[in-house]
């Protein structure tokens, strides 16, 4: 979470009040989660530091290791006979009696990409013993360390209302699925990333929000790349990177960069461009194919 008084730390839609809150408490040193190495608790000794940094643009954070009681959902009956004036879990003790305790970090600075977010947090999802997922685990809210990420069909933030899809935990949702679901090998053995082995990567041109194209005439064009070269260097390809960027292998880069500009005209960029809402949805649809496992 953010914490309030955060130092460059971008557009926040609600800074986490701590002081409003009669569980939160601050992990000592001797309690870190984030291990117990010299660089961990801050000059004081007081508080458990948190870091995060980036490789690809330099975006850093600096945290500190904090506790509190959450509710997620799945009591809402009891919530609401809790609070049957407004229905919600504000004000009550509800995140004590049906939900759990977590581990997070309250950010103090940001910079670069965990700046420029527009929410007021992250919830990480990773392999990771303190990740949100695992903690539910731990805290026996959950019988598998199993979650299922639906994103919606949009190009532009804020088209068609706020929402950007549906997170499911423990499991997934037969019923929002409109095609089977298909499983692949997590390459990575020892880390807490989610590697896998990418095939092909495809370039389609007119755009188009989904696999299936909006039009039978669009051309499907692979990229040149050798499969093998393309995965080893990392034991697999890094499917979240933990910015908002599709990192590849650097053998690849030619053929991206020849047919993007062939199909768009122009020379691949990372740096700003004025381009209108039918531009962007113009840009060629980028396709991976990536190796499935057993079902």
């Amino acid at each position: 979470k953010t914490e309030k008084g955060c130092t460059e730390c971008g557009p926040i839609v609600s800074s986490f009040r701590q002081s409003f809150s009669t569980s939160f408490i601050t992990m000592p040193c001797g309690r870190c989660v984030g291990g117990q190495r010299d660089d961990v608790c801050d000059t004081n000794r007081e508080k458990c530091l948190a870091r995060g940094y980036n490789l690809v643009d330099k975006s850093a954070w600096t945290a500190y290791e904090a506790r509190d009681y959450i509710y997620v959902g799945g009591a809402e009956e009891e919530v609401l006979a809790m609070n049957s004036d407004s229905g919600t879990a504000e004000g009550t003790n509800a995140p004590e009696v049906h939900g759990f305790p977590l581990v997070f970090a309250c950010q103090t600075e940001a910079t670069g990409w965990y700046a420029s977010q527009v929410q007021d947090g992250i919830v990480g999802f990773s392999q990771a013993r303190t990740s949100f997922v695992n903690q539910m685990v731990f805290q026996n809210q959950l019988e598998y360390p199993r979650f299922c990420m639906c994103f919606e069909q949009k190009i532009l933030r804020g088209e068609n209302g706020a929402g950007a899809g549906m997170v499911t935990l423990g499991g997934y949702n037969p019923h929002i699925l409109d095609a089977p679901l298909v499983y692949v090998q997590n390459y990575e053995e020892e880390g807490t990333r989610y590697k896998v082995h990418v095939r092909n990567i495809y370039f389609r041109q007119g755009g188009g929000q989904s696999i299936v194209p909006d039009r039978e005439s669009q051309a499907v064009v692979r990229l040149n790349f050798d499969e093998a070269k393309f995965n080893e260097k990392n034991g697999g390809t890094i499917l979240d990177s933990g910015v908002p960027l599709i990192i590849f292998d650097e053998s690849i880069q030619q053929s991206f960069l020849t047919e993007w500009r062939r199909m768009v005209g122009s020379e691949f960029t990372f740096g700003k461009m004025l381009i209108t809402e039918n531009d962007v949805k113009a840009l060629p649809t980028l396709i991976i194919q990536i190796k499935v496992c057993c079902r």
